[in-house]
């Protein structure tokens, strides 16, 4: 029989830091495999052993053929690998920075003067005769027709949350062992739940699947957004409004100082050290689906909660890095709007946040 491989350990420097070390290895989005293979050894397989009498799953030993001519592939040899976790990182922030830039385009599409100029009859219509009744009064009435077509039930902020939550989940479940946030890559290095040596290639492959994703939604809707601008004559400073907002490149109103944003914005992050690891901690036990859709469920309460209020928000840095410089490539200029806002908060605010609320809980 072939002994079972340990679980790997924190680096020295995090043991003291180490939280819910209750944890099994599978909790926080290790792969399944893994957790399993050290818990217990692997069932004896068909497969060719060496003169040495190794096994196969032994680590450094190449994949062997099989008497019947199937291969004996390694999962758990490519699960630990760098390119592994640059691969998982890299499908997760691409199909939720996509999914997320389609919600806010339908959001925008659905309830625009664009929507209802293509689409005539989808918008609430009041036929109204008024009397004169005395010189300074009149009464109006009338029937209004379809008057739930303009209406917005839930809020669309409230569904544009939901709708993060559920990409989350679906995202987590496809691509195992995503983070998707680098405030979580952190949190799961801080904790000893990831090895402090796979936090760059997860940064890496968040940063290219944003990139990606960013890349795909400008020819989705070049067409589309040059409409309207040339339709309803909007202005060179409207086109940008128009174009961060669908890119997810929200800045706090006009009166909010960047250091009120910034100091929002790391309080968001400590608060969601908090609500994420406990969850997690209680969910432990549960079927990684379940597990997911826990993690959904509190992104969605987080986002309705800290999220587009006015007093600013927790951003995404890998999204917010890369989306800027990709409009400045289109001639935008993100960086220097709201007194330099995107240089100054959203690269480091969450991070400090999520690391305070990760050493004080």
């Amino acid at each position: 029989s072939s002994k079972g491989r340990r679980a790997p350990q924190p680096p020295p420097l995090w043991r003291s830091l180490r939280i819910l070390s209750a944890l099994p290895p599978g909790a926080w989005g290790v792969p399944a495999l893994m957790a399993d293979s050290a818990a217990s050894p692997r069932p004896p397989t068909a497969s060719v052993r060496s003169r040495s009498d190794r096994p196969p799953e032994a680590d450094g030993d190449e994949v062997r053929s099989m008497p019947s001519g199937a291969v004996s592939f390694n999962v758990e040899s490519f699960g630990e690998t760098k390119l592994r976790y640059f691969a998982v990182e890299f499908v997760g922030a691409f199909m939720h920075t996509l999914l997320t830039s389609l919600f806010r385009w339908t959001d925008h599409y659905q309830y625009s003067d664009s929507f209802k100029m293509l689409n005539p009859g989808a918008f609430p219509t009041v036929a109204v005769g008024c009397q004169r009744l005395q010189p300074n009064a009149s009464s109006c009435e009338g029937p209004i027709f379809r008057p739930l077509a303009g209406s917005t039930l839930p809020r669309n902020y409230m569904f544009s949350c939901l709708a993060d939550g559920l990409s989350f989940i679906c995202c987590s479940m496809s691509a195992p062992g995503a983070t998707i946030l680098p405030q979580f890559a952190v949190l799961y290095c801080l904790v000893g739940l990831k090895r402090a040596n796979t936090f760059l290639p997860s940064i890496f492959g968040q940063y290219a699947g944003v990139a990606l994703a960013n890349f795909l939604m400008y020819f989705l809707l070049r067409t589309a957004i040059g409409f309207q601008t040339t339709v309803f004559k909007m202005s060179p400073h409207e086109v940008q409004a128009l174009v961060e907002d669908l890119f997810g490149l929200t800045f706090p109103e006009d009166d909010v100082s960047n250091e009120y944003a910034f100091l929002y914005a790391f309080l968001s992050g400590v608060m969601v050290a908090f609500l994420l690891t406990p969850m997690l901690h209680r969910c432990a036990g549960l079927h990684p689906l379940a597990l997911d859709a826990a993690k959904g469920i509190a992104i969605s309460v987080f986002q309705a909660g800290f999220g587009l209020n006015g007093l600013g928000s927790m951003p995404n840095p890998t999204q917010w890095v890369v989306t800027a410089v990709y409009l400045s490539s289109l001639g935008f200029q993100p960086w220097t709007k709201h007194n330099y806002y995107a240089l100054i908060v959203p690269p480091w605010a969450p991070v400090c946040g999520v690391i305070t609320g990760a050493l004080l809980y």
